[in-house]
């Protein structure tokens, strides 16, 4: 149930534009890039990034069993996996321009977030 409600705020968090009375402007080319899996809805997302990721978030977060690859050209730059113990938890990772980035949430009930801004 932890799990659950920290995943579902994070979620949240991710989702919503203004707290507080704070309102955030995203212009076209700082929008996020990234993709959300969760299993057994959708447990799996891919894409491909279109710019450097630079800013202050990059990687994957998510809760349950999930992996991350991470293709630059034909090689693997990157598997960013759950703890084995499937607690909430991230993975910072600063994606490049090309990157090829498939998303999977292996466990039943997990979910993950990757990308960045």
């Amino acid at each position: 149930m932890r799990r659950a409600i920290v995943a579902a705020g994070s979620v949240l968090l991710l989702a919503v534009p203004s707290i507080g009375g704070a309102t955030v402007t995203i212009s076209d080319r700082d929008e996020p890039e990234g993709c959300q899996a969760m299993n057994p809805a959708a447990p799996t997302c891919k894409f491909t990034v279109t710019e450097d990721m630079e800013g202050p978030v990059a990687g994957a977060a998510g809760y349950g069993s999930w992996v991350v690859k991470v293709k630059r050209g034909k090689k693997i730059a990157a598997r960013l996996k759950s703890p084995a113990s499937g607690e909430p938890s991230a993975v910072e990772f600063l994606y490049e321009q090309g990157d090829k980035v498939t998303v999977k949430a292996t466990s039943p009930g997990a979910g993950v977030i990757a990308g960045g801004d």
